[in-house]
Parts: structure tokens; C-alpha cells; sequence
């Protein structure tokens, strides 16, 4: 199963601001039962995060986290911005779910 963590909660994973919410996220995907999934400019915020940073690097060797094209995620966020399709400030989440696949939007 797909996950994607928003940068405002990502320090309740991997750090700064544990949480039992965040704790159980975090070891869903390193038992393997989550595959995080990030890409364009969440991927620049949840890098400025030292504690997801060091784990990021190790998860993708074991398919723990994937990671989609900044190309694709733009491109999408953009239709989405045009096409006032999304409600979200967030247009760049909406975006990485629709282009990862783990949100059809058809």
C-alpha cells in the first residue's frame, strides 16, 4: 500500500515531534507494510527533515520509499491549478497521488 506524508507532520515520524500516530506510521514502512511515496516539491520538504533524510536513504534501497518524477508531479499540479479541479492549497499532494497511481482520477 502507498503512503504520503505531509512535510507538516513529518517530524511526528522521523523526529522532532514524535506521536503515537507518527510512531505507527513509521513502523508500518519499516516493516514493509507501507511504501512511502514522494516526489516534486514534497520531496525538497520532507529533505529538509535530517531524520527523514537519514532513514530515506536507506528505506530506498528496500523498496520502502519510491519516488515519482518532479516532471509528472509538476505537470499534474499544474493541470490541477489550471483546471481549478482542486480545492487544496495542497495541489502539489493531490498531484503526487495522481501521478503515482495510488489515486485514480478518472
Amino acid at each position: 500500500m502507498c503512503a504520503i506524508l505531509d512535510a507538516n507532520v513529518v517530524g511526528e515520524a522521523f523526529g522532532e515531534r514524535d506521536s503515537p500516530a507518527g510512531k505507527a506510521f513509521r513502523e508500518k514502512l519499516d516493516a514493509g507494510r507501507l511504501v512511502l511515496v514522494t516526489g516534486g516539491k514534497l520531496a525538497d520538504e520532507l529533505a529538509q527533515n535530517r531524520g527523514f533524510q537519514t532513514w530515506s536513504a536507506v528505506a530506498a534501497q528496500y523498496g520502502r520509499v519510491r519516488a515519482v518524477s518532479r516532471t509528472r508531479v509538476e505537470a499534474v499540479a499544474e493541470e490541477l491549478r489550471t483546471s481549478h479541479a482542486c480545492a487544496s492549497d495542497d495541489e502539489h499532494l493531490i498531484a503526487l497521488a495522481q501521478g503515482s497511481g495510488a489515486l485514480n482520477h478518472s
